[in-house]
């Protein structure tokens, strides 16, 4: 039996936080979002660009640097808990 490295474990979770914020920018529910933000917040891996420009604009924190996926994860869970309005979408 394999045990996943620390890497293959960031790896897969950058994945599906990937994917939970292309699925809450088209719509998509937040829960995903932030569920996937958890599993990547002490991630050191380098974000896409273009999810960085995603976040940034969407938290409208355009001054907030996100450069890894921990940064993009405190971005976003940053940003929920002040809207913490139900059913709140900017």
């Amino acid at each position: 039996m394999t045990i996943p490295t620390v890497q293959a474990r960031e790896t897969s979770s950058a994945t599906d936080f990937d994917t939970a914020l292309e699925a809450y920018v088209d719509g998509g529910g937040h829960e995903g979002l932030l569920r996937a933000a958890g599993k990547v917040i002490d991630c050191s891996l380098r974000i896409a660009p273009e999810h960085a420009d995603t976040i940034s604009r969407m938290t409208d924190h355009l001054d907030i640097e996100i450069e890894t996926y921990g940064d993009a994860a405190h971005a976003i869970r940053r940003w929920f808990f002040q809207m913490r309005e139900p059913g709140v979408r900017h």
